[in-house]
């Protein structure tokens, strides 16, 4: 039985009223690994710690919101080496039920961790920034080359984006 790891993210907020600094969509997406991928995570971690190094302070982890256009840059980088599969999910309570329904053959274990202590959702939250910004219609330079070639599907209200 082949061991899969998603590590899920959110992106955007609740607060739809379109005042500023409020989303115009929310959502949910994965990071997808199939069996071992201890490299990737390690190279995550040296990443993380060769930016501290060069004094980016980031004792929470990365955030693409927070993070500067240049770690960015590198992150995005990063993560345009790894084999990963993207999916949006319609909320945390979908992702249990997939997990059940999935379940019928294999061992499901659902870990809900903050970000910054996976790589794996800070891979996901990366990737969700970028999608995030695409849908309202704002521009990141690293979609079609660093997050479109990873996703796997795009699902929205209104259909596949």
């Amino acid at each position: 039985m082949a061991e899969i790891y998603m590590y899920a993210d959110e992106t955007g907020n609740m607060d739809l009223t379109r005042t500023p600094g409020a989303s115009l969509y929310f959502g949910f997406g994965t990071a997808v690994f199939v069996g071992e991928h201890g490299k990737e995570i390690w190279e995550g971690l040296r990443l993380r710690c060769d930016l501290e190094r060069r004094g980016v302070n980031l004792p929470r982890g990365l955030h693409a919101k927070d993070d500067s256009h240049a770690t960015r840059e590198e992150v995005f980088d990063l993560i345009a080496t790894l084999t990963t599969n993207r999916r949006l999910m319609d909320a945390r309570e979908a992702l249990a039920d997939v997990c059940r329904e999935l379940a019928a053959d294999r061992d499901v274990v659902l870990c809900i961790w903050d970000a910054q202590s996976a790589w794996g959702i800070q891979v996901a939250d990366y990737g969700l920034w970028g999608v995030q910004r695409i849908l309202e219609g704002r521009q990141c330079k690293w979609f079609e080359t660093h997050i479109q070639p990873n996703l796997a599907s795009l699902l929205t209200p209104w259909g596949t984006a």
